[in-house]
This record gives structure tokens, sequence and C-alpha cells, in this order.
């Protein structure tokens, strides 16, 4: 067990984070997608302000959606870097 905690997992951890962070983008992709099929998600409320033609709600949950990856994935790259010292 000491081997594992204070050999293997420390090197492990950078490759280990990269992987949960990039499946978590994953979700957050998957889940606007499977809006558009009627999930309450935030794909769902872009489908549904678009078939309103309420543009501006389309673009504000556009944005939000952006700015969810690329706050996942700046979390990601800080992570990683914390985890490689």
């Amino acid at each position: 067990m000491q081997v594992f905690f204070f050999g293997l997992l420390p090197s492990a951890m950078p490759q280990l984070t990269a992987y949960t962070f990039y499946r978590f983008e994953c979700a957050l992709r998957s889940s606007a997608v499977l809006g558009f099929f009627g999930f309450p998600t935030l794909g769902f409320f872009i489908a549904a302000s678009f078939e309103n033609l309420y543009l501006g709600e389309v673009w504000t949950y556009l944005y939000t959606l952006i700015i969810l990856v690329t706050a996942a994935d700046i979390w990601s790259a800080a992570m990683r870097k914390r985890f490689e010292r």
C-alpha cells in the first residue's frame, strides 16, 4: 500500500486528473446535445429559445456553454500543473 500511495499514485495524478477533466468536458457537451432531444439540460433551453425566436436568450445560453467548457479546460490545466510539481 505504501508503494502505491507514495510511489505510483503521485506519478499518475497528472494523467488521472487530465482524464477526469476530459470526461467532465465530454459530459458538458453531451448534456447540451441531449437537450436538443428533450432532456432538461442547457441544450433544451437553447432549442426552446430558438423555437420561440428568442435569439438573445439563444446567444446567452451558447455563451454560457462556451464559458463552462473553457472554465473546465482552464481548471484542468491548473490542476495538472499543480500535480506535476
